[in-house]
């Protein structure tokens, strides 16, 4: 397999200096774990590096590991709690090379016993402090001693409330709904065990405050990002967005995460750290839904909501001729929908109130929508709404003047992986996304990279950004893949996936998925796959990830550096590109008058 002058660029400098010294001693390099790792709770985690001269024998804690031809191996292998050493012999006829790796490894929560005192302080919930209404539950748990009789206090509020031992020995569970006389500013949440080993008391760490008077209003404020992540449930799912100075209520909080409510009996979770909280007696966000105006636009068509103010929204797309946008804190007063007569593209749009504080639009189009997007602009929300790109006639490629993004995951501050011989992950995918773009090119095709070079710094957000900015027809995100430290990587064949999120994006990701099923016979299919990846919610346009192979095993990182894998790749994902494109070219052949 020949390797690619420009991966042998960025050849592992360990590999080079060996080479040019032939020093008869080999050489250990270990890329994973780095030292003194924290691995979790596990009985076996993989380590993975290289050997030079690939020659050589290598043992690890005794175990004899297989070498590669590039040095590269791959093992996976037992662990004990505690500072755990892997100790690596590499032998080369009378010369012997020695490294250990040191990783930390958690040990398992014991069982409960049943015949002594035992309490686990850390399974103590709440383990932080609560914010809570009438209404609201308070669940607590406790694990101890197994096959006891339990009940908690909550300090000023309720006494004796009963803990039920659950399905696990010695896990105590118990849950109390907060009543309108209850009051509590800090109160303690004390728990009492009795049983043949005595009596075990503790406290949890969390205090609990009851919430009697108005809800807080705060303002989204994001530190880091440029949206503030608002979640269904503490540390869950993604639910929607909040762009800087949106303004929420929020009527409860669970260690740093704060509960905002969004409508009745609707609630969402964020960081409390992003949000900026206002003077007490600022009025809650409120606005009214107003006119709504269509207009055309180059590729499409807008449509404007008019808001006195930045609010939540979703938006859902049930069919592609239609998309829903759902708007928190408004009240509809619709008395005119304006149509842009020059606008072909929106057939009709709808408006209700489902509920208090809730207003719905419906967008109806005449035709399959490529993409749209929520832009938060003075006077309201503007939705920009995209048809279908005007393909290029057969026999032209359909990929003719189409702007295709390819975007190589990672930067310098967030690398990937390392590979067994000491390459990034950054590095593999620009190789895949350099490869790719000649052969568009020659298609005739527009091509962005979100990144040329190994260096350059791009964080996400400049990465959807630049999409949008551009009006990109479809999106490719480059990545390739590892594993979790205490996933066995043999346990089960591992190989390629694509991930979508929009339905919007659903067919490009399946021609794509249907390429690399005719193209890599060889090598494991994990599946299409929805998945809620920062990248693919870009809705503006088809887009997708794309995880070619792991580069965490030899062979495959031998494979994902050659000039044939490359060129292979490289086709392979235009074959997707061009067939989707083709496909969306006959169903607008079909469709025209």
């Amino acid at each position: 397999m020949r390797i690619s002058s420009r991966a042998r660029a960025l050849l592992s400098p360990l590999l080079l200096a060996w080479a040019a010294s032939a020093r008869a001693a080999p050489v250990i390099s270990v890329s994973h774990p780095t030292e003194n790792l924290s691995v979790g709770q596990a009985t076996a985690t993989f380590i993975y590096g290289n050997v030079q001269p690939p020659d050589a024998r290598l043992k690890i804690n005794g175990t004899e590991v297989k070498l590669y031809k590039t040095g590269g191996f791959l093992a996976f292998l037992p662990v004990q709690p505690g500072t755990f050493t892997f100790h690596c012999e590499a032998a080369l006829s009378t010369e012997t090379a020695v490294l250990d790796r040191h990783v930390r490894v958690t040990a398992p929560l014991p069982p409960s016993p049943s015949d002594r005192k035992f309490l686990d302080e850390d399974a103590t919930v709440p383990p932080a402090d609560l914010e809570l209404r009438p209404g609201d539950w308070v669940r607590v748990q406790l694990k101890a001693t197994a096959g006891m009789k339990g009940t908690y206090d909550i300090a000023g509020v309720r006494n004796g409330l009963p803990l039920v031992e659950g399905s696990t020995a010695g896990l105590y569970l118990g849950a109390y709904q907060l009543q309108p006389e209850d009051k509590a500013n800090g109160a303690e949440i004390r728990f009492t065990l009795k049983g043949a080993p005595g009596r075990i008391k503790t406290t949890a760490k969390g205090r609990l405050s009851v919430l009697h008077g108005g809800p807080k209003v705060a303002t989204a404020w994001p530190l880091k990002a440029d949206s503030v992540v608002v979640r269904t449930a503490p540390e869950s799912g993604y639910m929607l967005f909040l762009a800087t100075g949106t303004r929420v209520v929020v009527d409860g909080r669970v260690g740093g995460e704060a509960r905002l409510r969004l409508a009745d009996g609707e609630t969402g979770w964020a960081e409390a750290s992003a949000l900026k909280f206002l003077p007490p007696g600022t009025p809650p966000p409120q606005t009214e839904l107003g006119t709504i105006h269509t207009q055309a636009a180059v590729d499409g068509a807008q449509v404007k909501l008019s808001l006195s103010e930045k609010i939540p929204y979703t938006f859902e797309q049930p069919q592609p001729d239609l998309l829903k946008v759902r708007l928190y804190y408004t009240f509809a007063h619709v008395e005119w929908i304006v149509y842009d007569p020059r606008d072909q593209f929106v057939k009709e749009v709808r408006w209700r109130q489902p509920s208090t504080g809730v207003a719905e639009v419906e967008i109806h189009l005449a035709g399959p929508l490529w993409g749209f997007d929520g832009t938060q602009e003075s006077g309201g929300l503007r939705v920009d709404l995209r048809r279908p790109p005007a393909f290029a006639a057969a026999p032209e490629s359909p990929l003719k003047d189409r702007l295709i993004v390819l975007d190589p995951g990672h930067s310098p501050s967030d690398p990937g992986r390392v590979t067994p011989t000491g390459h990034t992950e950054r590095e593999i995918n620009l190789l895949e996304a350099m490869a790719l773009k000649p052969l568009l090119e020659k298609e005739g095709a527009k091509v962005l990279l979100t990144r040329d070079t190994n260096d350059a710094e791009v964080p996400l957000h400049e990465r959807r950004r630049l999409a949008v900015a551009n009006r990109a027809d479809a999106y490719i995100s480059l990545h390739n893949n590892a594993l979790p430290n205490n996933v066995d990587p043999f346990e089960a064949p591992r190989g390629y996936s694509v991930f979508y999120y929009h339905p919007a994006s659903l067919a490009f990701a399946r021609h794509l998925h249907v390429a690399y099923q005719k193209d890599f016979p060889d090598l494991a299919d994990e599946g299409f796959r929805y998945g809620n990846l920062n990248v693919a919610r870009m809705s503006l346009m088809p887009s997708t990830l794309v995880e070619s192979a792991y580069f965490i095993f030899p062979e495959q990182e031998e494979m994902l550096l050659s000039e044939s894998f490359n060129k292979k790749l490289a086709q392979t994902l235009l074959e997707g590109l061009r067939s989707f494109f083709a496909a969306e070219r006959e169903a607008q052949k079909r469709a025209a008058p």
